[in-house]
């Protein structure tokens, strides 16, 4: 994965997220590159949103790869997404992506 494709990954993500989770502000999305992908096929995104971790609906997250996975396949994007929500309180104890 070139790192042109982590922002249009993360930029597909933002945009289904957000109209998927309305009134609960998504503050980064984070993608890791090539060298963090892990060999599996898998591509870990980690969603930075504003609010308690009570704000947003658990099905609704787990339903999210649902929402992304299509989107990012119309890209050519043939990882699968591995998506993790975080507050924006937790994402200041996140390793730099």
């Amino acid at each position: 994965m070139r790192q042109a494709d982590t922002g249009r990954i993360a930029d597909i993500v933002r945009a289904t997220l957000t109209a998927d989770f309305p009134g609960t502000p998504i503050l980064d999305v984070r993608v890791f590159a090539s060298n963090e992908l892990d060999d599996e096929g898998f591509v870990k995104i980690t969603v930075v949103f504003a609010g308690d971790p009570s704000d947003l609906d658990a099905r609704k997250m787990a339903g999210a790869v649902r929402q992304v996975r299509p989107k990012l396949a119309e890209i050519g994007e043939e990882a699968f997404p591995l998506l993790s929500f975080v507050s924006e309180l937790d994402a200041g104890q996140l390793e730099p992506a």
